[in-house]
């Protein structure tokens, strides 16, 4: 998934899962797995909920100092 996001206004009205439900159908039409980034609790809750599965967080090479790190999660296909 190149990039997702929903304006904090929208939030927790189901736009995050509908876009992901619309992406996902392309991808399980193709046999595709996904994978993403996700920066933060909430966004891997969400992520879990729609068939990713949380791989360990890692700090980027060469990004900026500070507690922030990146959790990633992998998605098969559905047949």
């Amino acid at each position: 998934m190149a990039f997702l996001a929903v304006h904090p206004d929208q939030q927790r009205r189901g736009t995050g899962s509908t876009l992901l439900r619309h992406r996902h159908e392309g991808l399980d039409a193709t046999g595709t797995a996904a994978y993403l980034e996700a920066t933060g609790p909430r966004n891997r809750r969400l992520y879990a909920r729609h068939g990713y599965c949380p791989r360990p967080a890692f700090r980027p090479p060469g990004g900026p100092p500070g507690p922030r790190v990146t959790a990633g999660g992998a998605r098969q296909p559905k047949p």
